[in-house]
């Protein structure tokens, strides 16, 4: 039997007597995950902020991020605004009764295919925030510049004649989308990112 103290040393340690993986195997997986390690030097000559030996480092250092995370992060933005103003619509005087008897305005009486249509159209940005991620560079770049501007042709044709928190909404989703065609268009070459 163990005494109180030996048994305070031994709780959550591993049989080898450490708490947690070896720090080569963090650096491993950072490695695999991010694609750099901790004293991974950068193609322009400049250090990895991830580095702990740095001592030139201040609290309002800023890590660069990459364009896949940029363009992820601007997909999940442009679903929040479809989310919510489609949510916020509903509360429009008669929207309510249009849904119970069957209309889609603007589409018309609410069909399988319209539904499809709809569905389709909102799974394309929902899906472009893990494709960001995991596609070639090559191939991200082109999909994130024809569904970006596809998507805001979409919402600039949305916005005639909607009320003030709609035209919000689309309004900050065009800047979003733009941003996105923006960022894959000015993607950095292989050599230089």
């Amino acid at each position: 039997m163990l005494r109180s103290g030996e048994r305070k040393r031994s709780l959550g340690r591993s049989p080898g007597g450490s708490c947690g993986p070896p720090p080569a195997t963090f650096s491993l997986l950072l490695k695999n995950l991010v694609g750099i390690g901790p004293h991974h030097n950068y193609p322009d000559g400049g250090r990895n902020p991830l580095d702990s030996t740095r001592n030139d480092r201040t609290a309002s250092d800023d890590v660069k991020v990459h364009v896949k995370l940029k363009l992820s992060a601007l997909w999940a933005s442009v679903m929040f605004c479809y989310v919510y103003g489609d949510y916020f619509l509903l509360y429009q005087p008669g929207k309510l009764q249009d849904i119970l008897y069957g209309n889609m305005a603007p589409l018309g009486q609410t069909t399988q295919g319209v539904l499809l249509f709809t569905s389709v159209s909102m799974a394309i940005p929902a899906v472009m925030i893990f494709l960001s991620l995991a596609l070639k560079a090559n191939l991200s770049r082109w999909l994130n510049i024809i569904f970006g501007v596809i998507y805001t042709l979409f919402v600039l044709l949305t916005m005639p004649g909607a009320w003030a928190f709609y035209l919000l909404l689309g309004s900050v989703d065009v800047v979003l989308t733009g941003l996105i065609v923006w960022y894959a268009w000015t993607w950095p070459k292989q050599g230089a990112a």
